[in-house]
């Protein structure tokens, strides 16, 4: 599992546990673990993809900010989710994953490793 995978499932860790951390505080403390790189850490698109996800109750035990500015990264990801759902797609492959989301004009940015990686897990609500 990629670097925003393996965050997404930390994340979300972080959230369902006993403490019940914002996504957005949960999301950043799993970057900080599993990453030195300021960059890494600061990246949008996985986070807003994740970010998304929890905001519209696509992930097991996590509620998110329902105020969140659903951008471009949130709906990448919300779409991957649909696709998997309405067995369009598979979600063990990012790389395909974004083919069937955004075509091939593009590379993913993270945001296809967060939904495989939750996907991996057991992690998205059905």
């Amino acid at each position: 599992m990629r670097l925003y995978g393996k965050a997404a499932v930390c994340a979300v860790r972080y959230a369902q546990g006993t403490t019940k951390i914002a996504p957005k505080v949960a999301w950043s403390r799993a970057m900080a673990e599993l990453s030195e790189s300021e960059s890494s850490c600061a990246k949008i698109c996985p986070r807003e993809a994740f970010l998304g996800l929890c905001a519209k109750g696509k992930i097991v035990g996590v509620s998110g900010d329902k105020g969140f500015s659903l951008g471009k990264n949130a709906g990448y990801a919300l779409r991957a989710v649909e696709l998997i759902e309405s067995k369009l797609a598979t979600g063990d492959d990012a790389e395909r994953l974004w083919v069937a989301v955004a075509g091939q004009n593009k590379r993913h940015n993270g945001q296809m490793d967060v939904v495989v990686g939750l996907f991996s897990n057991g992690m998205l609500a059905k």
